[in-house]
């Protein structure tokens, strides 16, 4: 009586261990398979089988009834339980069965048994913890099966687990990357965190903008001074989106000249604000010193490709191109991220704060 059979290596005995020898353990063995080939064992197993099978009928009805995925079959008194639809949690079946008192191997098949000397009261009681468990993990939120026109499947729930793995893999690879540094990614949880709530309807999505726009003004655009230089910033940005379908140079050079007078209100005229911008969506202090290095290396590098006899007219084209490309790799790259984290919605309300912003300062 051993463990493992010396010719087939693989061949695994679960039920020979510690007490294989055991006097008490064979005396009971042998005290066992002498009734089990009585006919009082065969009357016995009869009786059971039957009455069980009625509560496998009965409990399958309960089940049906209450609308739970899951059904219980059964051969003579061995029964397990069955899910007749997909879904990602149903291994949590087996929590909430242990808290009602059922509690399944840990090891095997999944099945169970039923003791011989189990009466009506055990099987009452026995089906009511299964309804139970069943009833508080579908209550819970954990069965959640679709809808009829579009169930989950197989094939849906690992498209589902196959997205969620690559954007959580992609998300930490940029967060934890001087990527989310530059483009400013908000964090995510935390005090630090910004409230975003997702807009259900369009009167929704305008007033989130308009309330960002407030919150925006309340943290940085109390000063006078500063307030006048936005002024004069935002007609200029309004100007610039007439220009911008014509003449990319005039709108790229009024546009830098523009920001600039933005910021160096803030940075002048304004007390230090960066725990309130932390709380937004938009770019940061730290965030704005890499826009601002990315403005500067942007002509840089390009007037390095030039070649010398362009003069200085001739070489602003080519300038403000790289300026616009720089806008567009910072605000779409910020917009991207903000899609990323919290939704296409909260990545729109950011963006349209941003573009509507001239129009609406005060």
């Amino acid at each position: 009586m051993r463990r493992f059979d010396p010719e087939h290596p693989l061949r695994v005995s679960y039920v020979i261990g510690t007490f294989s020898a055991l006097p008490l353990t064979m005396g009971s063995m042998n005290a066992f398979l002498k009734w089990a080939t009585s006919p009082d064992a065969r009357e016995t197993y009869d009786r059971v089988g039957v009455t069980f099978d009625s509560w496998i009928k009965g409990t399958n009805v309960e089940l049906k009834k209450e609308k739970l995925p899951i059904t219980v079959h059964n051969l003579t008194t061995v029964w397990t339980i069955i899910f007749d639809q997909p879904g990602r949690y149903h291994w949590m079946l087996q929590y909430y069965l242990r808290a009602e008192g059922i509690a399944l191997s840990w090891v095997g098949t999944g099945r169970l048994l039923v003791s011989l000397d189990f009466t009506e009261a055990d099987f009452s009681n026995c089906r009511a913890a299964l309804l139970r468990a069943a009833k508080r993990m579908r209550d819970d939120g954990w069965w959640n099966l679709g809808t009829a026109e579009k169930p989950i499947t197989a094939a849906s729930i690992s498209q589902g687990m196959g997205k969620e793995m690559a954007y959580h893999t992609v998300m930490k690879t940029v967060r934890e990357g001087l990527l989310a540094e530059i483009l400013c990614l908000p964090e995510q949880d935390g005090p630090r965190a910004p409230v975003a709530t997702p807009p259900e309807t369009l009167r929704e999505f305008y007033e989130e903008v308009m309330r960002r726009k407030h919150d925006d003004h309340k943290a940085s655009h109390s000063n006078c001074v500063n307030q006048f230089m936005h002024l004069i910033s935002s007609t200029i940005f309004i100007f610039n989106y007439y220009t911008i379908w014509g003449d990319c140079t005039t709108t790229m050079v009024l546009g830098l000249f523009s920001l600039f007078l933005r910021q160096s209100g803030h940075a002048i005229f304004e007390p230090p604000c960066h725990d309130e911008e932390e709380l937004l969506l938009g770019f940061n202090t730290r965030s704005k010193c890499f826009v601002v290095a990315g403005y500067t290396l942007a002509p840089i590098i390009t007037l390095l490709q030039l070649s010398g006899s362009v003069n200085f007219v001739q070489a602003l084209e080519p300038v403000a191109r790289s300026w616009l490309l720089v806008t567009l790799f910072f605000v779409l790259g910020h917009t991207g991220l903000l899609w990323m984290q919290y939704g296409f919605r909260i990545a729109m309300v950011w963006l349209g704060e941003v573009i509507t912003h001239p129009l609406t300062h005060r």
